[in-house]
């Protein structure tokens, strides 16, 4: 799949977009994890507000080209839609690596990213909140060790 190439290049993907204002917090939140089950590569929420002032939500979608039919499939039977958007968008990502960061609580697994001279360790927060409730400490301080990843300094 293309949207999830992480190799400093440009890629193209697909931006596939809907105004929903008739649909509760609970569907929503239903509706983007089948959206990342589909294949979606990103999917976030706007608020917004439509004519008559009224407040809704835009739903968008980041995908490959292969993943659309399913995306669209998913926003017109899970939400209200009666349409969609759909441009086109180059999408950079940085080259990441798994690595292991080690706290004092035990392992974590982590994403390290660089860009030039600028390196980023991003903890697996799924992991951080295992660890946190194993060990019965504040996610926080698990978190707080997001800096150097065993063997690399």
């Amino acid at each position: 799949m293309i949207i999830n190439r992480h190799d400093g290049h440009n890629h193209p993907c697909t931006v596939v977009e809907t105004n929903i204002d008739d649909t509760t917090p609970e569907i929503l939140g239903y509706v983007m994890e089948r959206l990342f089950e589909a294949g979606a590569g990103d999917v976030f929420f706007t608020p917004i507000y439509m004519k008559k002032c009224r407040p809704a939500t835009r739903i968008s979608v980041m995908c490959d080209v292969a993943s659309i039919p399913a995306v669209e499939h998913i926003l017109f039977t899970e939400t209200s839609t009666i349409g969609v958007r759909k441009y086109q968008v180059e999408r950079t990502c940085l080259p990441r690596k798994a690595v292991t960061v080690a706290t004092p609580y035990g392992e974590v697994q982590a994403k390290e990213s660089v860009y030039g001279d600028t390196r980023r360790i991003s903890i697996e927060f799924d992991d951080a909140r295992r660890l946190a409730k194993e060990k019965g400490v504040p996610l926080k301080e698990i978190l707080s060790y997001a800096s150097t990843p065993n063997g690399t300094q």
